[in-house]
């Protein structure tokens, strides 16, 4: 398994399945059904009564146990095709909508969620896809994805952000993940002699311009809310999800490149 999976996810997915039941019995319109499944990563499509269901998968690793089980689920309740998207995630199309809490529940038993699927949520998290095998790259930031993403899947301000929120790691100056193109893209860098990152942030709830910044990345033990990890700079160090970010400066958590 490349992420964990947030021990509320069951109890969320029982949810959904009761707001999907009121919509059926015509006690919930559509609007307020549309708010509450596009979290899931769940997307109405053109065909009347077919939805789409999108997978987080980091960086789009999977074992090859989960990519069964998707192809499986695929053929039993939507169409054979499975899709990839640019983001690195999985979709599974035509599922009818009394299907899609079941086809969420069977990934969960995988270890796969669409938590952060849609919406204004934390998105899944892009790596290089050469990472861990090109020639070229500075160290493989694979495992800092995979901690990052478990850390704030886990964290209940993911589903009530401003704006939908993208982070990506590269692997080298190549920046084959496109960090400047997301709101938090890390580029693995030496300085110094300590492995860290050129981190950029263009962020789109606050409309902050891109700004390359070096930070070192440890990781952790335990950490911060999501709200005081990726909004703020503290002092020393910065928690964000699976991983701690700190500098060899004693004055700020991040310095310029």
């Amino acid at each position: 398994m490349f992420y964990d999976i947030p021990a509320t996810l069951p109890g969320e997915l029982d949810e959904l399945e009761s707001y999907i039941g009121k919509y059926g019995r015509g006690e919930l319109d559509a609007a307020s059904l549309k708010a509450r499944r596009v979290p899931f990563g769940c997307y109405e499509q053109r065909k009347d009564g077919t939805y789409m269901v999108r997978i987080r998968t980091t960086g789009g690793a999977l074992t090859p146990a989960q990519l069964q089980v998707i192809g499986s689920l695929s053929q039993q309740y939507g169409s054979e095709a499975i899709h990839i998207t640019t983001r690195q995630e999985f979709q599974i199309h035509d599922v009818a909508l009394e299907n899609v809490v079941p086809v969420m529940r069977a990934l969960c038993a995988a270890g796969l969620s669409t938590r952060g699927g849609g919406g204004n949520t934390v998105r899944n998290i892009m790596i290089s896809p050469d990472a861990g095998v090109s020639n070229d790259e500075v160290f493989d930031p694979s495992p800092y994805a995979f901690a990052l993403t478990s850390r704030l899947i886990s964290e209940p301000d993911s589903w009530v952000l401003p704006r939908k929120f993208k982070i990506t790691f590269s692997n080298s100056e190549k920046d084959t993940a496109y960090a400047q193109f997301n709101d938090l893209g890390l580029i693995t860098k030496i300085q110094n002699g300590v492995l860290g990152f050129c981190m950029s942030r263009k962020c789109r709830m606050c409309e902050g311009r891109t700004r390359p910044l070096w930070c070192q990345l440890k990781l952790p033990r335990r950490q911060s809310p999501l709200r005081s990890s990726l909004w703020n700079f503290p002092p020393r160090s910065l928690t964000s999800g699976g991983v701690v970010i700190v500098n060899s400066s004693t004055s700020q958590a991040c310095i310029p490149c």
